[in-house]
């Protein structure tokens, strides 16, 4: 094989394989890890790595989501062992499926470590989310049954202050190589309101600072075509200007739920005008859990945490950072973890003012839920202005009353009247100003002094009922 030249593995690149898995050989199954991203004979490949306790033959098995070039024509992918072609994976179908080397014919792995290198084509990496060995036949097959989990999702089940918990699931998300001056152009027609989205990622042996990466990014919304009210179009047709990867991806046009769109064609034109590639991706996951959020633009770095279960390595979520301004909707920053942490965070330093998140599982196995938290700035390390849209949600009402009662909020103060005590807390719960009124006369708590965040303020008459309400500070 040719010189390689190794692509470093970051939490934002999101590598289409899963790696949530960790090596085993529980019922004679040895599973391999994916350690890597590789580009070898002008071609997009993964790096597996598995470690077998005994040398022999073994059947292979992979969960592979194949391209498709037109129709019933998939492409294949040469797989080595130890630098050894051993044959390749010939697909038939479309969508995420199970399938062994043509033929099935066994290969040779050796006792310790054996690397694995799947290839795909120059533009496209491989979409391989297990890698599955045994010395016989039917352990060494991957039970479809384990993946594309078609329980119903539930709405936002809960939330309070600056945490949601939400269920995500499975959206189409593809990783291509793309050369400056290449033009790609991304199209669905479907009858439902859904998204498209490409974003810079990295590019190989240097570090973008994320800055310039908030600027690659475009987004397009699908609208009812002209002609045929029924169908929506999205088209995102972009002449790249800088070397690198670049996510593909889709996104529902209902919160919370996962939709399959038709048909997603996928064009590569080279720097000479001539088209090269095409792709289509048939019965495409559209997935799309958004939340509400402002984060200001004012130089500092916002931290965000996404939480999660990672048991059975089910869930790999996926954070994207939605900008404001011109092109409302594009993603300015995502990350990920790609390992069985149970979090991961994402720092952000938006050139523009944000509009809110969306979460989806990077991978096809199952689905689950996590809770998100915006953190802190790196300005005065306290939470920065954000607003959470659910049910009605009460940041920023011009009062809130409750029997003779009333809370009312200005610009540098928080006024209380027919109460005898009021007092502001932070969201962790610790009192941060107090006062008292012996006959209810208005109550005055300044805010000057406090940064800006969110905050719970909370007044109590002589019979002790407690009136509650949140504020925001900008």
């Amino acid at each position: 094989m040719k010189a390689k030249y190794k692509i470093m593995l970051i939490a934002v690149m999101l590598a289409t394989a899963h790696i949530g898995y960790s090596q085993n050989v529980e019922n004679s199954k040895l599973v391999a890890d994916m350690i890597e991203n590789t580009f070898e004979e002008s071609k997009c490949g993964l790096v597996f790595e598995v470690n077998p306790i005994q040398s022999g033959s073994y059947y292979v098995c992979f969960w592979v989501h194949p391209l498709q070039y037109e129709a019933n024509i998939f492409a294949t992918y040469p797989v080595y062992i130890n630098d050894v072609l051993v044959g390749e994976i010939m697909p038939s179908k479309s969508g995420w499926q199970a399938i062994g080397l043509a033929d099935n014919s066994v290969v040779a792995l050796t006792k310790g470590k054996n690397k694995i290198v799947v290839l795909g084509d120059k533009n496209a990496l491989p979409m391989i989310e297990r890698v599955q060995f045994a010395q016989d036949y039917a352990s060494a097959q991957i039970n479809d049954d384990l993946f594309i989990d078609e329980t119903s999702i539930d709405e936002v089940v809960g939330t309070y202050a600056m945490v949601q918990r939400i269920n995500i699931r499975y959206t189409y998300n593809q990783q291509f190589y793309l050369t400056a001056g290449e033009q790609i152009k991304i199209e669905s027609l479907d009858g439902q309101s859904h998204s498209l989205d490409l974003k810079y990622i990295y590019t190989p042996g240097s570090e973008t600072p994320q800055l310039a990466q908030q600027h690659l990014s475009w987004h397009n919304a699908s609208e009812a075509y002209s002609t045929q009210s029924s169908n929506h179009k999205s088209c995102i047709d972009v002449k790249i200007p800088l070397t690198g990867y670049y996510m593909v991806k889709t996104r529902g046009g209902v919160n919370m739920q996962s939709q399959v769109l038709d048909q997603v064609k996928i064009s590569i034109i080279g720097t000479d005008g001539y088209e090269r590639n095409n792709y289509i991706v048939e019965n495409c996951e559209a997935f799309y859990a958004r939340l509400d959020g402002v984060i200001p633009a004012d130089s500092a770095t916002y931290t965000s945490r996404v939480t999660y279960n990672p048991a059975g390595g089910t869930l790999s979520p996926i954070l994207c950072i939605e900008g404001g301004a011109s092109e409302p909707g594009r993603v300015i920053n995502q990350g990920g973890n790609m390992s069985l942490s149970s979090y991961f965070d994402l720092n952000t330093t938006p050139i523009i003012e944000t509009t809110g998140y969306h979460l989806y599982n990077v991978s096809s196995l199952g689905s689950g839920a996590c809770q998100v938290d915006l953190l802190y700035s790196s300005v005065d390390n306290v939470a920065p202005t954000m607003q959470m849209a659910k049910n009605n949600n009460t940041l920023n009402v011009s009062e809130t009353t409750l029997g003779t009662m009333k809370i009312t909020p200005t610009s540098d103060s928080v006024k209380i009247v027919g109460a005898l005590n009021g007092v502001i807390y932070s969201l962790d719960g610790t009192k941060l100003t107090e006062a008292s009124s012996e006959n209810g006369e208005e109550i005055c708590l300044s805010t000057a002094e406090l940064p800006i965040g969110i905050y719970v303020v909370k007044a109590t008459d002589s019979t002790g009922n407690s009136l509650m309400q949140k504020i925001v500070l900008k």
